[in-house]
């Protein structure tokens, strides 16, 4: 909150430590210290970015589960297939290098946005390397 708060459009109505007590009086338990947090929290400068990596992480996850797994969990053949073309690999190819492979086909970027929100259809889908 206190992040939205401070790169909003809108100024700031006190400074950045009195917007930072109401945030945590509102939806923090624990009290307020004399060391304003925001001095000597990493998190607000250079985090936020970062955080949306996850998203886009769980979204393209979403999708090889839907594609290659919903529907038998257990399955061998999609089981090998996630680990040759992504977990061999480890980070020495690139990330959408490995998901194209294992889905067999680049997702558009409506896709991925449709994984991140949860309504990816697999019927609608294109087919993925676990159908070949």
């Amino acid at each position: 909150m206190a992040d939205q708060l401070y790169h909003s459009a809108s100024p700031l109505a006190t400074s950045t430590t009195q917007t930072l007590l109401s945030v945590q009086r509102e939806f923090n338990p624990l009290n307020f210290q004399d060391v304003p947090l925001q001095l000597r929290y990493g998190h607000l400068c250079g985090y936020a970015a970062g955080y949306y990596s996850y998203m886009w992480c769980q979204a393209l996850s979403s999708m090889i589960w839907n594609k290659c797994f919903r529907d038998d969990p257990l399955c061998r053949r999609s089981g090998d297939l996630l680990r040759k073309h992504v977990l061999a690999h480890g980070n020495a190819r690139h990330p959408w290098a490995m998901v194209e492979d294992l889905l067999g086909y680049r997702p558009t970027m409506d896709e991925v946005v449709e994984g991140a929100i949860g309504r990816w259809d697999v019927p609608a889908a294109r087919s993925s390397a676990a159908d070949e």
